[in-house]
């Protein structure tokens, strides 16, 4: 019950209530698309938009501090590799979650951290990654840590992480935002959300696109974009 409804449309007639229709844009990410909403008021985006923040709660903090003292890691010794996608093709492989895991034990003696969705392929709400990640689980790595729980502690860990991997997903978005940044996995973007939109944003991100399924992405490639961020400094 506005007095002014702003928003993207291809086909104003269709919604008598909105005052303002803007044509939909291409090609501009989506931080960007929300801060060009505000030229119906009048007002001027700014010059450069800045990164996503955001605070990590005291209580996901104490949770990660306990686990990990459970699990007997410590802050920045370890990755966080997760799914969180729900759909197959943006999803690393087995085989590939595997040898990323070794390579960050021999290579840089970091532990993993892997957490995925609870849920079950047959919910259409809550389809989860449960049978994603049960091949991994099968495997018994000592130095994979399996972690299936909610966000707010899911949170506490990725900020505890020296780096995160994600598929395109609120998680990835989450981590890019946090000290250790993120890489995240994007694939068949003709059909599925491209980078150029939802690219993640932060001080220490970076991406890679696959033209069908992440599945596709040489371990080389990978792990190199890996070392590249992980030179860098780290985020405050």
């Amino acid at each position: 019950r506005g007095a002014r409804c702003i928003a993207y449309c291809e086909h104003p007639a269709m919604y008598p209530g909105l005052t303002d229709p803007i044509p939909v844009p291409s090609g501009m990410h989506e931080s960007a698309r929300m801060t060009a909403l505000l030229a119906p008021l009048a007002i001027q985006p700014p010059s450069k938009i800045g990164f996503p923040r955001y605070v990590l709660p005291a209580e996901a903090a104490n949770f990660a501090r306990d686990w990990l003292a459970s699990e007997k890691l410590e802050p920045r010794r370890y990755v966080v590799l997760g799914l969180g996608a729900r759909r197959p093709k943006k999803q690393p492989s087995t085989q590939q979650i595997l040898a990323w895991c070794s390579h960050f034990k021999s290579q840089w003696g970091l532990d993993t951290v892997f957490m995925w969705t609870p849920g079950r392929a047959d919910d259409p709400l809550y389809p989860g990654d449960d049978e994603v990640a049960r091949p991994v689980l099968e495997r018994a790595l000592p130095f994979v840590h399996p972690f299936r729980g909610g966000l707010r502690e899911a949170l506490g860990l990725i900020w505890g992480g020296i780096f995160s991997l994600f598929p395109d997903s609120g998680l990835m978005h989450f981590a890019a935002a946090s000290p250790g940044g993120v890489l995240g996995f994007f694939a068949e973007t003709d059909v599925s959300p491209s980078p150029a939109q939802w690219a993640p944003r932060g001080l220490r991100v970076d991406y890679l696109e696959a033209e069908k399924s992440v599945a596709e992405l040489p371990d080389e490639l990978v792990l190199g974009r890996v070392s590249a961020l992980l030179s860098q400094p780290f985020s405050p």
